[in-house]
């Protein structure tokens, strides 16, 4: 296969200041986005900039195969365009849809109700199946937990239900002895109290239900949802205008691991996490490949050349099978994005190279490479930010700064790569 060339004009540093855009910086003060935030989220700035950029008009519609807390949908729904976006995590379906559901007053009414059964909540004993969650959580904070899930369950609403179930779920990370590192969990040998767990969550609800009376713009107005799917093999009815995403990064941060706590206690059995783990995007070492016809996909030389010197030299002999995983998952999820976007609908993929035993993996221009095979044009690479790499990468290989860019694309057969 000969490799698509890259001009390095096509290769230009973002003329703003990006760096807080491609990072979850912004979203933490942000109403509606800060319910619930992912790591390497991007900010909403981002996508507005990109709706503005491709004229984008209310009634327009944009695809996220990844669609991680919703941030693209919210952005959109405030514009009145239209989105669905996708995740094979059920936590992530259900953040995103709660963000962009449209309320009406009776939730209100419904919280109201909720209080008062709260004042049932006492000493039980925790019946949970997960032995994670046993694990990570106090018995009787998780007996707390439990009821107040049971109690938002029977909550006739779907909409109001799940409402109240990310308040919960939001809370669980700072009363659960696993806390988040990194990409991995580390275990502290106490969590938070029980006596505080309802008054967190009544000030976790009480800060959405100001969230959605305080929005300067009524959310949402597009139609927005997010559905449960695998982006390697997404087909879909409608066709799009456009898509914004961000594909997990190559950087063996496992999204099953990281937010494990939520899933076990809300959505997955210990059971069904592993086998989410083993089926995810391959951008950690414990995901398997994917039963996806790959016949026709070819390595794209650069980033072979960069694999085949990081296996001379690797002691984990799992990264490099990561990563040529990785770099199959985007070639399926470009190919089953290409036949849900209309003609010449533009894309923007966020993305970041990595580094493994001193070498550099052009994830950027490996992902525009990837798009031209498969009849996609370029139009540029905009670096964002340089980000560090790990201490031991710094420590033993020197420090060279990865880019972190929006890789601009779309959708016509016809090349405009020079």
């Amino acid at each position: 296969m000969q490799a698509p060339s890259l001009s390095n004009k096509r290769i230009s540093w973002c003329q703003r200041d990006w760096g807080d855009w491609v990072t979850p910086k912004l979203l933490s003060e942000e109403p509606i986005y800060r319910w619930f935030v992912f790591p390497h989220s991007f900010s909403g700035a981002i996508v507005e900039f990109f709706i503005n950029k491709w004229n984008l008009k209310k009634g327009s519609s944009i695809l996220d195969p990844f669609v991680g807390a919703g941030t693209t949908m919210v952005a959109a729904a405030r514009h009145g365009i239209n989105g669905l976006g996708v995740d094979i995590s059920p936590l992530a379906v259900l953040v995103s849809n709660v963000k962009v559901c449209d309320y009406d007053h009776e939730l209100v009414t419904s919280w109201k109700r909720l209080r008062l059964l709260l004042t049932t909540v006492g000493p039980a004993t925790p019946y949970s199946d997960s032995a994670f969650s046993r694990r990570a959580f106090s018995a009787r904070s998780l007996s707390v937990l439990e009821q107040i899930r049971d109690v938002i369950h029977s909550i006739p609403v779907l909409a109001h239900r799940n409402f109240f179930l990310l308040a919960l779920v939001q809370i669980l990370a700072g009363l659960s002895r696993a806390k988040r590192s990194g990409g991995w969990l580390r275990w502290q040998h106490r969590g938070g109290d029980a006596a505080t767990i309802i008054p967190r969550f009544e000030a976790q609800v009480e800060l959405m239900l100001n969230d959605i009376g305080s929005s300067e713009r009524p959310v949402p107005r597009g139609k927005c949802e997010a559905r449960l799917a695998d982006a390697r093999g997404l087909v879909t009815r409608q066709k799009f205008d456009a898509l914004i995403t961000s594909p997990p990064y190559p950087n063996r941060h496992d999204y099953s691991r990281i937010f494990n706590v939520e899933l076990a206690f809300a959505f997955l059995g210990d059971s069904a996490i592993k086998t989410l783990r083993h089926e995810s995007f391959r951008s950690h070492v414990e995901a398997q490949t994917p039963q996806h016809d790959l016949r026709e996909y070819v390595q794209i030389p650069e980033l072979e050349r960069a694999i085949a010197k990081i296996e001379k030299r690797a002691i984990d002999r799992r990264i490099p099978r990561m990563l040529r995983g990785y770099f199959q998952d985007l070639y399926l999820t470009l190919r089953s994005s290409r036949a849900c976007l209309k003609p010449s609908a533009p894309l923007a993929l966020i993305v970041g190279n990595v580094r493994y035993n001193g070498v550099t993996v052009p994830v950027d221009t490996g992902v525009a490479r990837i798009a031209l095979s498969l009849g996609y044009s370029f139009e540029q690479v905009m670096v964002a930010r340089y980000r560090g790499n790990s201490a031991q990468q710094m420590g033993q290989y020197g420090r060279l700064p990865m880019r972190e860019s929006v890789v601009l694309l779309r959708n016509t057969s016809e090349s405009q790569c020079h």
